[in-house]
């Protein structure tokens, strides 16, 4: 199951400069985990044409329905 981090890394122009900060689960660490903030905005994701193509493109061969 991909999450949007994973989505997001897929494509290089749109991943976090510091990747340790993306990290949801930290071993060993009890605050904090479990959380994560999305470095980019709504509209960002938005613009960025080339990911929804490919999320697009995976949904479509996944037979997940017809993506919006």
């Amino acid at each position: 199951m991909f999450v949007k981090q994973d989505y997001v890394d897929m494509w290089e122009s749109l991943r976090s400069a510091d990747a340790k900060q993306d990290m949801i689960n930290i071993p060993g660490q009890i605050e904090g985990c479990w959380v994560w903030r999305m470095h980019l905005d709504l509209d960002d994701l938005i613009k960025a044409s080339g990911l929804n193509t490919l999320i697009n493109s995976m949904l479509r061969e996944a037979k997940r329905g017809v993506p919006y």
